[in-house]
């Protein structure tokens, strides 16, 4: 009976309501952590606008070297991919820490009809990739007459 009563008490319905609190904190803030890092690495941001006969395009790419970025043109297609590899080892007297991601990105999107494929200008600056392309301008020189028979 002693048991029975000892188990039924405030005092062991606390520690198991704790320890249930503490694990389900845990695993929310270990799943918000792999999510988050996951959605980092796959995909990048892209802004879109036009300006004076061109298109404009600027990628938010921050920690990565110009070097792991491959810019690809096919079909009327732009694709931006790479990969992030980056760590970070700080060893001290009292403490050593590693931080480390890594992960491939990959970003496609089609041009615009009036965007001319053949000048796509790449900068890349500041963890910031632009793209420019200019608009095709409509002219007699490049307009063909159609004979209707």
């Amino acid at each position: 009976m002693a048991l029975r009563q000892l188990l039924a008490s405030d005092y062991v319905t606390g520690l198991v309501t704790n320890n249930m609190d503490t694990i389900d904190q845990m695993g929310r803030s270990l799943m918000g952590t792999v999510s988050s890092t996951m959605s980092t690495i796959s995909s990048i941001t892209m802004n879109m606008y036009e300006k004076d006969n061109q298109y404009h395009y600027e990628f938010e790419i921050p920690g990565i070297s110009k070097e792991n970025i491959q810019l690809q043109q096919t079909d009327g297609f732009i694709k931006v991919s790479g990969e992030r590899k980056y760590r970070n080892e700080i060893q001290k007297e009292n403490y050593h820490t590693i931080e480390s991601s890594y992960g491939k990105f990959e970003r496609k999107f089609r041009l615009p009809i009036q965007a001319d494929p053949k000048t796509v200008d790449a900068k890349f600056k500041n963890g910031m990739l632009l793209l420019t392309v200019n608009k095709v301008i409509e002219t007699e020189e490049n307009m063909n007459t159609i004979e209707i028979n």
